[in-house]
């Protein structure tokens, strides 16, 4: 997570919090499988969005 991130994280209220985790979860998504298209790798996947929430 960037420093930006963390600052926003902090002074977010508890739903926007978890709206912003769950933004830097998928913005993490895309960035492994954009690693894992480039290597030609053909494996589903995906992250639990349930744990998104936690961070």
């Amino acid at each position: 997570m960037t420093n930006d991130y963390q600052e926003a994280c902090q002074k977010a209220d508890e739903m926007s919090k978890i709206k912003l985790l769950k933004n830097i979860a998928t913005n993490v998504e895309d960035e492994i499988k954009e690693t894992c298209k480039q290597r030609v790798t053909q494996v589903e996947i995906r992250l639990n969005p349930q744990l998104k929430e936690q961070g």
